[in-house]
């Protein structure tokens, strides 16, 4: 069986998506290159799927290489065996060596954002509310000026990080939200257009970034994948920063190391995660206490992002997400 076929009959199964969204999906967001599947070893048929879409993150003003984790589901009887967390490592693994930065992902469920805590070193990053209206002065083009006009919106007026699609990508949102019969329009209220959704004949819904005071949705997660990148401009950021601290990544070692962040830069001293022994590392009974050494930080990808991010709030839309409020 081949791969996309494979994924599509996964994916159908699980979720249940209608005909014309997975056609669209796998017709324009679909490629074997960012699909892992794991295999029954006797019958050959997939047991667990996910994929990984290649999207930018833009964080502080700076675009990041980001990967958007979707579709991650095993078959009822397959379960309780950890499929898709090895699915999801491997994933992390092959993200590292294409130059991603950051993957993200948004659970359907409140129950997942333990699990991906548990199982991939996520932590909640993404907020957001909706905008409801019975009237929507929708925009008839989705042309590359179109495109462009959309991300320069977002660029100039967005006070927090967000996603930004590629062309194809924003078109293939637009025509999924075009299917119930909604389309893209400016919200004068945050400077954007924002895509809605049609939910019953008289109203539509979209996401749209919080306001103060607003309640806002939990709605998002993310996970360092090389975490030199987010230093190095950090460092940048942050002239006057000096420290020098223990990253240790048990699912992507090639990352484990000595960091020394000093005079507006970033420095790495790489060494296998046995030798991180030899540094004072400050956890339980291996601190130093000679107050000439004083122990190092010990960061993990959880708690490096949760430093990073700490006051940072990400809009995550444009992805053919649904609606989760």
């Amino acid at each position: 069986m081949q791969k996309r076929t494979a994924a599509y009959k996964i994916w159908k199964d699980i979720f249940h998506d209608d005909e014309a969204f997975m056609t669209l999906f796998f017709d324009s967001l679909y490629h074997d290159s960012n699909t892992l599947l794991s295999l029954n070893p006797y019958t050959g048929t997939a047991n667990s799927h996910l994929q990984f879409i290649p999207y930018d993150l833009c964080i502080a003003q700076k675009r990041y290489k980001a990967c958007y984790v979707c579709g991650v589901a095993t078959i009822p009887e397959a379960r309780e065996h950890g499929l898709a967390k090895r699915l999801l490592q491997a994933a992390h693994y092959r993200m590292w060596h294409k130059g991603v930065v950051l993957s993200f992902l948004i659970p359907q469920e409140d129950w997942l954002y333990d699990y991906y805590r548990r199982v991939g070193q996520y932590i909640d990053i993404g907020e957001r509310t909706y905008s409801h209206k019975q009237i929507v002065d929708f925009v008839d083009s989705n042309d590359a000026e179109s495109y462009k006009q959309s991300a320069l919106q977002r660029q100039s007026s967005l006070w927090m990080n967000y996603v930004l699609p590629d062309y194809l990508q924003w078109r293939t949102s637009l025509k999924n939200a075009a299917m119930s019969g909604g389309g893209w329009a400016f919200d004068n209220q945050c400077g954007i257009s924002l895509l809605y959704d049609r939910i019953s004949p008289n109203t539509y819904i979209a996401p749209r970034p919080p306001i103060k005071g607003e309640k806002m949705h939990r709605f998002g997660m993310v996970r360092i994948i090389k975490p030199f990148d987010l230093l190095r401009d950090y460092a940048q950021r942050h002239t006057h920063c000096c420290t020098t601290f223990i990253y240790c990544d048990n699912a992507l070692p090639m990352n484990n190391g000595l960091y020394v962040i000093k005079n507006g830069m970033v420095r790495f001293f790489r060494h296998a995660l046995q030798d991180v022994r030899k540094y004072s590392i400050l956890k339980g009974k291996e601190k130093d206490t000679n107050p000439l050494n004083p122990p190092l930080s010990l960061y993990t990808p959880t708690s490096l992002a949760q430093f990073l991010f700490e006051n940072e709030i990400f809009f995550l839309d444009q992805l053919m997400d649904g609606i989760v409020e």
